[in-house]
């Protein structure tokens, strides 16, 4: 699930997200949420990572304009709202790194699938 923009991010994170979910984010800079549904004490496969990393790249304007991003992701229960923040605002706890380079073939993929 993406959310494109910081009133979609919100939305997903307080009503679609769960504590046990994969959430993936730009590294210090506003963009794209990817949430992927997980279960209890399981790491997603690297193919799914990967997919949700080239989601995540092309939905950020400036990331897709380079070709690729820093990512961190962690479990949704990890990550904390600033109170009075602005919308769609968090602070990941227990993070991860993943560098994406944009790969057009997994996005052709990923659009055929869900059409």
């Amino acid at each position: 699930m993406v959310g494109r923009n910081a009133k979609e991010n919100d939305e997903l994170l307080r009503n679609w997200a769960k504590g046990n979910d994969y959430w993936l984010h730009k590294r210090d800079y506003p963009g794209a949420y990817v949430f992927i549904r997980n279960k209890k004490d399981k790491t997603p496969p690297l193919e799914v990572l990967l997919d949700a990393g080239n989601l995540c790249v092309f939905y950020t304007k400036p990331a897709r304009q380079l070709g690729g991003a820093d990512l961190y992701y962690t479990n949704v229960k990890h990550l904390r709202r600033v109170k009075g923040g602005k919308q769609g605002f968090v602070i990941p706890n227990r993070e991860k790194n993943l560098n994406i380079k944009l790969d057009l073939q997994i996005l052709n993929k990923l659009k055929n699938k869900n059409v």
